[in-house]
């Protein structure tokens, strides 16, 4: 009867244990050189570093310059804050909240919800030397 309970209570344990999902670490991704496919498929570079990310779209050479403010280890937020391009501008001071979901070795994908209500997901690639 014993080795019963004591069954039950190990599997009980380890059930607990291992359902519960863990937290990825993020830190990984918070400094770096990076690249992403937006919805429309154009590729953006990222340059990302204690306080600031750039973003360059490869095709048009759009350049928008956002802080980044990391709300939990895998939690950001972007504020824009310049962009050489005028029509973007009305964008500065707006922001968004990402949240990372999944991370690897190499890239994380995230989802965050648009001013307009929108939810987009993706995924960041870090590029390594």
């Amino acid at each position: 009867m014993l080795k019963l309970i004591l069954w039950v209570l190990s599997s009980l344990i380890a059930t607990v244990i291992f359902s519960q999902n863990s937290i990825p670490d993020c830190s990984f991704f918070k400094k770096g050189d990076f690249i992403y496919k937006d919805s429309s498929g154009i590729t953006w570079d990222i340059k990302r570093t204690g306080k600031y990310q750039t973003e360059r779209n490869k095709q048009t050479g759009l350049l928008i310059k956002h802080k980044i403010t990391w709300v939990s280890n895998c939690e950001y937020k972007l504020t824009q804050i310049w962009s050489n391009n005028k029509d973007r501008r009305k964008y500065n001071r707006s922001w968004i909240i990402y949240k990372i979901l999944r991370v690897t070795d190499k890239y994380y994908s995230y989802s965050c919800t648009c001013t307009d209500g929108r939810e987009i997901t993706g995924v960041v690639v870090k590029l390594i030397d």
